[in-house]
């Protein structure tokens, strides 16, 4: 990668591809029907809870911080005034910050974890509030406070990776609690800057900027921002470098970030600082280099980077970089892979990052590498080149043992998304190269359920009942056991073929029966849209041997005497209308609902499930 830096100009990169395996002659069946001997080693991990469900705790006045003296903590300590009215509320709050974790974010790993970090983060909010008031609330307390909700983020994303199964995002599991409680915090407090109610710093504002990013919510980032450079106060912090180093990223991302104007002002910076012996904040420099390369100036953003790496190791006095200074480098080592559309550049880049020889950590973390193969189909159009990405990240997780199910889950979408555009037909050759790929796969992890989930949604698009059979089949070979989402993606793809109505009523039961040994009280949305997908929403109704009509009515016959299983009834105004939008031949069946005959849908015994009295037909 370094050799990038030398000159402006990339040299023309030489793709790699993988060998591929020879096969017998192409069929609709994907899976070899011997289950291999490592299926059976395949261990679930159990999920791990992360909230008590008694009260938290009140502070621990003797929390040992000696015992962790050798570790970083991410707080600062301050001052309290002895003749202060709200000192033991300081004191508590300081407490509890003191239990913030620490996240290396160049490794992507916790280097210390406090026994009681879930209590603090839920006890510190209303010692918050209490102290909002008082004024003695400093901006690095309030710091304090928020860079230990963006941990408490970055700890139930790590949770949520151990899980065997996701919650539906509308669940009430205790991920989605904790994610609840902390966007509300988030939230809370950077209103309360606005509001002025305390005094805020550069770090404080760009963290909060940074915790709406990790929630994917750059509107909210944005609005954040542009609402407060406006206040006369608050315009200077908004304008910070720190601040702008966290804001442009999600500016390029959402093609808000004017090169034309933000460069001159970068290059002004510059000179500026060179004069007075000083470097630019390398969170800017970061921040500068995103918006360089999504307006594709790579000569530009070389340049950038050549001064970050620069500023960090021959302009540091000798001293070791501190982790979270190296996280900058390593964040913009990564942008060039995720984010440069000169994809020779990118290839580059990929390949230093999987060396592993670099003076900073370069783990391919996904979100880069999703772009990264969406921008390589973009370009080339070269399947060949995307898979050889595909592949060598699979072996890299796979060296290093990270094989949580959630990556499996997204790179395999991203992979299958391009895979079914190169690919849009049933044919000799797909089927080949889709066996081609599954033993690629096999070879270098066992088969799991997201990766048979992902199958079964992308390869609707062919219509091929055999290709969907295989794949059931493979559930069962593999030892694998379908959970919630598997029988949802096989309803959906179920609706792209031609069964018969009970084919998709027993998928539909089954389902059902899975909710209730899963001891889950009510059906989820999702349950009901994927249903819709094999009935009323089915792209093939109109070309069903037995008739539209068939699924139509199989579907309200299912909706109406499973449809009490829903947890809420407030979306179902919105669901009708969406639906006779689409087919207002529906609006028949909808105000006939109540008089439809069910006497023949078979009726499951559902014990541990629960009947919304508020579902009216």
């Amino acid at each position: 990668m370094f050799r990038i830096l030398a000159n402006s100009s990339t040299k023309q990169g030489q793709r790699v591809s993988s060998k591929l395996v020879q096969h017998n002659s192409p069929s609709g069946r994907l899976f070899n029907t011997q289950s291999p001997a490592s299926a059976s080693k395949n261990a679930n991990t159990s999920a791990s809870t992360i909230l008590h469900d008694e009260e938290p705790p009140r502070p621990l006045r003797d929390f040992n911080q000696k015992k962790n003296k050798k570790n970083f903590r991410p707080y600062f300590q301050v001052q309290t005034p002895e003749d202060s009215a709200f000192k033991n509320e300081l004191l508590a709050f300081d407490n509890y910050s003191s239990q913030n974790t620490t996240y290396d974010l160049s490794s992507e790993s916790v280097t210390y974890v406090s026994p009681t970090f879930w209590d603090a983060i839920i006890g510190i909010m209303p010692i918050y509030r209490q102290l909002l008031e008082s004024g003695e609330l400093t901006s690095s307390r309030v710091q304090n406070l928020v860079s230990f909700l963006r941990n408490g983020l970055r700890m139930n994303r790590l949770e949520l990776k151990k899980l065997k199964n996701k919650p539906d995002f509308d669940s009430s599991s205790k991920n989605n609690q904790m994610y609840e409680f902390l966007l509300s915090s988030v939230r809370e407090v950077s209103n309360d800057l606005l509001d002025e109610k305390f005094s805020p710093n550069v770090s404080l504002t760009s963290l909060l900027i940074d915790c709406f990013r990790d929630m994917q919510l750059p509107e909210e980032a944005i609005s954040f921002w542009s609402n407060g450079k406006q206040i006369p106060n608050l315009t200077e912090i908004f304008e910070g470098q720190m601040v702008l180093g966290a804001v442009l990223p999600i500016l390029a991302d959402a093609h808000e970030a004017n090169f034309d104007e933000l460069y001159p002002k970068y290059l002004e910076l510059q000179k500026n600082v060179t004069a007075e012996h000083k470097v630019l904040h390398p969170k800017f420099l970061l921040g500068m280099i995103r918006v360089c390369l999504s307006n594709n100036k790579v000569d530009e953003s070389l340049q950038i980077f050549k001064s970050l790496v620069n500023n960090l190791y021959q302009n540091n006095d000798g001293k070791t970089p501190l982790p979270h200074q190296k996280s900058n480098v390593t964040m913009a080592h990564l942008s060039f892979v995720g984010y440069c559309k000169n994809i020779d550049t990118a290839d580059v880049f990929f390949n230093d990052a999987m060396d592993n020889k670099l003076p900073y950590h370069t783990p391919l973390q996904l979100n880069f590498i999703n772009s990264y193969m969406n921008n390589t189909w973009e370009v080339t159009r070269d399947f060949e080149r995307v898979k050889t990405i595909w592949i060598k990240t699979w072996n890299n997780y796979a060296s290093k043992k990270y094989l949580p199910r959630m990556i499996s889950s997204s790179f395999n979408n991203v992979f299958f998304n391009i895979f079914f555009q190169k690919y849009p037909q049933y044919s000799a050759e797909s089927i080949k190269e889709l066996k081609q790929l599954i033993v690629s796969y096999s070879q270098i992890r066992p088969l799991d359920e997201p990766f048979l989930n992902v199958l079964t949604s992308k390869c609707q698009q062919w219509r091929s009942l055999e290709v969907i059979d295989s794949i059931q089949e493979a559930y069962q070979t593999y030892n694998i056991e379908p959970t919630l989402v598997a029988h949802r993606c096989l309803l959906k793809a179920l609706g792209s073929v031609d069964v018969p109505p009970q084919r998709i009523q027993q998928t539909f039961e089954n389902l059902l029966l899975l909710h209730d040994a899963n001891r889950e009280a009510f059906l989820a949305p999702a349950d009901l849209t994927s249903l819709k997908s094999a009935t009323i929403r089915s792209p093939i109704l109109d070309e069903l041997s037995g008739g539209r009509d068939e699924r139509v009515k199989l579907f309200f016959q299912l909706f109406k005497v499973y449809g009490p299983y829903l947890k809420s009834t407030k979306a179902l105004d919105r669901w009708i209308a969406s639906d006779i939008e689409q087919d207002p031949s529906l609006a028949v069946w909808y105000k006939s609902l109540g008089s439809l005959d069910v006497s023949k849908v078979n009726r499951l015994n559902l014990p541990r499930m629960k009947r919304n009295e508020q579902f009216r037909v």
